[in-house]
This record gives C-alpha cells, structure tokens and sequence, in this order.
C-alpha cells in the first residue's frame, strides 16, 4: 500500500491529486481512516473513497505552502473484513516542494490561504461604539420624553384633588404591601404637587425651609394648618433619607391625615368660590 500522486514536479501553492490503493485476499466489509485528521495541514480537499470486494482506492487533493521536502505522514486505517478487523499503516512519503519563481529571484515562502473575515480597527470600532452610544442615549431620551408628555398629558385632564386621589391609590397599594420607604415617596409627592398646582407654587423639589417660605406667603389656610402640613413633610423627610420607619399604623394615620386636611382646602376653596360667585 503506497502513496502516489499524478505530478512528476510539485510547484508550491500547486493543488496535487494524490492517490492510496490497498488490495486484500480477502472481501473488505468496512474501512475508515485517520486521512483527513492526519493531513489537515495541507488543505486536504475532495476526499473520495471507492470500496469494491477487495479493493480500497481513496483519492484526495493536497496544497503545499513551504518549498523545500515536505514529509507526509503514515496514515492509519481499520478495515473490517470477513475474517476480522485489522489495522494497516501507509508508508510515510516525502515530497519536493519546488518555487515557481524564476532562478535568477528570491523566494522564501507563502502565507497559507486565510480564512475571510469582517476585523474592524481600533478607529472603526471607537466610531461604531460611538454610533451605538448615541443611539442607545437617543432611545432613554425618547423613552423619558414620552413619559414626561405622558405624564403632563394625565395631570392636565385631572383637576388637582382628582391627580391627588389617583396618587392616592398607588400609596394605598404600597401601604397594604408595607412598603414604607416607597409609601413615603409617594404620599410626599402626592401632597406636594397637589399644592403646586392649586396654589399654583413648586414646592416638589423644594427643602422644608423654602416650603415654609413658600406657604407663608402663598397658602391662603389657618396657620396651624400649614403648620401641620409642614411638619408631616419634616417628618417624612426624615423617614424617607434617614430609612428609620414608623409602624404601619402610624403610617395610616399619616396617610389619614394628610387626607383630611386636604379635603378641607378642597372644601374652603369651594367655598370661596362660591362667595366670589
């Protein structure tokens, strides 16, 4: 069992069909071999294989990529016959490798064919990068947008109790869940842009000492009504940044009373009304 190849002079770069026959006394059921892992190194291509009785002819090309000799290797092969299985060995075979270059050039070698791919350098991947940014940055302004007109959109078709009850709601859903630092937020929000927007004030991201400022000029309510609204939100502020929680029973009657004293400006703010009608 030998190598053969269909070249008299192997050039580099050159595609050679090479050829391994092997004969048997006896029929040959199956044959499988190791040519492919064995001779991966030299772009094998268009392996065939013919089995007849038994007469095993396999076929392949090769492509050489370094002047010079080049070994190739043994190849290994199990066959299975009627008698049994048995393992044969090719003969290795070396091979000359010539340059097609003139004589009178240097040579020394060629790179193997590469594999295409799509590689970006340091300038595009810092543009692409860029371009992503930009974009993921325009899609959280798009989305904070729509949520600010959204949102806009909500509080302009309700009057301020209504916005404020409809806060309300949310609170009540955080309380029966005992989420206290969530309920205190929200309560706190709820009260303040209700003020802003009947007294026509901004107190939301205001500190207590300008909400104090603020309603002594702007709040047309009893002292001590302000007063107690200032001290619930003294009192929430401390638990909302300091996460010293009250029980959730203290945190109803909070809820109760900044509830009360809310539908009491409701009510004496429809009473004015109705005295400047």
């Amino acid at each position: 069992m030998n190598i053969t190849y269909d070249k008299n002079k192997i050039y580099l770069g050159e595609l050679v069909k090479f050829t391994i026959k092997i004969d048997s006394d006896i029929n040959i059921k199956n044959i499988n071999s190791n040519l492919k892992n064995k001779l991966q190194d030299f772009g094998i291509s268009e392996i065939t294989k013919n089995l007849d009785n038994k007469k095993v002819v396999y076929n392949f090309n090769l492509q050489f990529f370094k002047t010079g000799t080049v070994k190739i290797p043994s190849i290994e092969f199990n066959i299975t016959t009627e008698k049994g299985n048995y393992k044969i060995y090719s003969n290795s075979l070396n091979v000359d490798i010539l340059s097609n270059l003139k004589d009178n050039e240097s040579f020394h070698d060629i790179k193997p064919p590469e594999k295409v791919g799509f590689y970006l350098t340091t300038r595009e991947f810092l543009i692409l990068s860029i371009i992503i940014s930009l974009i993921i940055l325009l899609m959280f302004l798009f989305r904070y947008l729509k949520n600010r007109i959204s949102t806009k959109e909500h509080s302009v078709k309700l009057s301020p109790i209504e916005e404020f009850n409809d806060r309300c709601k949310i609170c009540e859903k955080l309380l029966n869940r005992s989420d206290l630092k969530g309920f205190y937020f929200k309560i706190s929000e709820a009260a303040r842009i209700y003020f802003d927007r009947i007294y026509n004030i901004h107190t939301l991201e205001a500190t207590i000492k300008e909400i104090k400022y603020i309603f002594e000029n702007n709040l047309s309510v009893d002292g001590s009504i302000k007063n107690e609204i200032i001290n619930l939100f003294k009192k929430w502020d401390f638990y909302k940044f300091t996460g010293n929680f009250p029980s959730i029973e203290e945190a109803k009657k909070d809820f109760r009373k900044i509830k009360n004293i809310i539908e009491l400006i409701e009510e004496l703010t429809q009473q004015k009304d109705k005295n400047n009608v």
